[in-house]
């Protein structure tokens, strides 16, 4: 275990393995198995982290940029000129869901009767 290893000559030291290394994400999913020497578990975990991080990279949607919205009906337009509803277009571009309910001073514009004005 310790001792001088590969020409090392500073009398460093070594870790031998027993057996495979699992690695595992924080949530306990394997993500894979390392066999080898240190430098090999090293690579290799690393490798691995490097493949989870291009697949979250591959998952995350976000939208950058300005985004021309219409002042009135709150419609975004395209590069290519074609006008979409607000909700549609970020739902297909993101991973957000909408959820719709109405707001207090609208709620008082639109239902005069149900809610009095504010005091």
């Amino acid at each position: 275990m310790a001792g001088a290893a590969g020409g090392d000559t500073t009398g460093g030291t070594t870790v031998e393995m027993v057996g495979p290394v699992v690695v595992e994400e924080a949530s306990g999913t394997v993500v894979g198995v390392v066999t080898g020497g240190v430098t090999t578990v090293l690579f290799g975990m690393l490798s691995i982290y490097v493949a989870s991080l291009k697949r979250a990279m591959r998952e995350i949607k976000t939208l950058e940029g300005l985004l021309p919205i219409c002042s009135s009906c709150n419609k975004i337009r395209t590069p290519d000129n074609q006008w979409h509803v607000l909700e549609k277009y970020i739902s297909a571009r993101t991973e957000a869901t909408f959820t719709h309910s109405v707001c207090p001073e609208c709620a008082r514009r639109l239902y005069p009767q149900m809610y009095p004005p504010a005091q």
